[in-house]
C-alpha cells in the first residue's frame, strides 16, 4: 500500500515534471512581460509621483479619486470609445466582405489577398506619416484640380474631418489582417451543407445568413477582440496622423495618458498609472462581454 502511494506520487511529480518543461517558457514570459509590470504599475499608481525615476510619497488611492474627476481623460475615453465603435464596425464588415470575394474561386485570388494584407505590414508611425502626405498634399490637389470641395477642405483643421482620417487609415490598415482570420473561418465551413441548402432550393442570402454566418461566429470572436484591443491602446498612428489636433479633439486615451505620465511640465505619473488601471479595468470588462455574448452565440449557432 504504502509502495503504491510512492510510485503514485513519483507518477503525478513526473506530470508536473512534463507540464513545467512544456509550459515554463510561456508561463515565465507572460510573467515577465505582463503580470509583473501590471502589479508594479497597480504599485505606482498608490505614490504621488512626478516623474517615473522620481521620489514619491504614499498617496493610497488619492490618484483613483483624481482619475474620476479628472474630465479631460474621460473626454478622451469618450472620443476613444467612439473611434472604437467605427473601426470595430467597418473594419469587420470590410474584412468580411473581402474575405468572401477572394474565397469565391476568382482568378488572381491569391494576388488580391497578399495587396490587401499588405498595409497590415506598415508600422503605425510610418502609416501616419504616409497617410499626412497624402491627405494633406494629394487630397488638396486633387481638390483643386476637379473642385470637389470635400477635398479643398482641410482635413487635419476640423475635428470631424481629422476623427474621420484616423477611422479611414485605421480601417484600411488591420482589415487586411482581419480578412485572413475570417478566410480561415470560411474554409473551415462544411461543404456539404451550403450543397445541400443549395439543393433544397435556399437563395445565397439565406445560405449567409443560416449556415456561412453562425459558422463563422468563432472567427468572428477573434476578430471583434483583436480590433476591440487595437482600437482601445491605438498610439503610433494617433501620435503621427493628428497628434491629437485640432485642439485635442482626436486625442485617445492612450496619448493622454502618456501625456500626462511624461510631459515636460506638470507630469503626474501616478495618475497616469491610476487612469491605465481604470482603462484596463473598461477594456476587460468589455472584452469579457463581448467574448461571453459570442461564445453564447456560437453555442446556439
Amino acid at each position: 500500500m504504502v509502495r503504491g502511494d510512492m510510485m503514485q506520487k513519483a507518477k503525478q511529480g513526473q506530470l508536473i515534471g512534463w507540464q513545467l518543461m512544456f509550459t515554463g517558457v510561456t508561463i515565465a514570459t507572460f510573467l515577465l512581460s505582463i503580470g509583473i509590470p501590471f502589479v508594479y504599475g497597480f504599485f505606482l499608481s498608490l505614490f504621488d509621483l512626478k516623474s517615473v525615476s522620481g521620489e514619491g510619497t504614499f498617496a493610497w488611492l488619492s490618484n483613483y479619486g483624481d482619475a474620476f474627476n479628472d474630465k479631460a481623460y474621460w473626454t478622451s475615453l469618450w472620443i476613444t470609445l467612439k473611434y472604437t465603435v467605427y473601426t470595430v464596425v467597418l473594419t469587420n464588415v470590410l474584412a468580411f466582405a473581402m474575405a468572401f470575394l477572394v474565397t469565391a474561386g476568382t482568378r488572381g485570388q491569391n494576388v488580391v489577398r497578399a495587396a490587401i494584407f499588405m498595409p497590415n505590414m506598415i508600422g503605425g508611425i510610418v502609416l501616419g506619416y504616409i497617410w499626412v502626405f497624402i491627405i494633406g498634399r494629394v487630397f488638396m490637389d486633387f481638390g483643386e484640380s476637379s473642385g470637389i470641395a470635400l477635398f479643398q477642405r482641410s482635413f487635419f483643421g476640423e475635428p470631424e474631418l481629422a476623427f474621420l482620417s484616423l477611422v479611414i487609415v485605421s480601417v484600411w490598415q488591420q482589415s487586411g489582417y482581419m480578412m485572413i482570420v475570417l478566410i480561415a473561418g470560411l474554409l473551415n465551413v462544411p461543404r456539404d451543407l451550403i450543397e445541400a441548402a443549395m439543393i433544397d432550393g435556399a437563395g445565397a442570402w439565406q445560405r449567409l445568413r443560416a449556415i456561412i454566418l453562425p459558422m463563422m461566429v468563432p472567427a468572428f470572436l477573434v476578430t471583434l477582440f483583436l480590433t476591440l484591443r487595437n482600437s482601445f491602446l491605438v498610439y503610433d498612428l494617433n501620435l503621427s496622423l493628428t497628434a491629437g489636433d485640432p485642439y485635442n479633439s482626436t486625442e485617445f486615451v492612450s496619448m493622454y495618458l502618456v501625456n500626462v505620465g511624461l510631459r515636460s511640465t506638470g507630469s503626474n505619473f501616478g495618475l497616469a498609472q491610476a487612469e491605465a488601471i481604470i482603462l484596463f479595468v473598461i477594456v476587460a470588462a468589455i472584452a469579457w462581454a463581448q467574448f461571453a455574448y459570442g461564445k453564447r452565440k456560437e453555442v446556439e449557432a
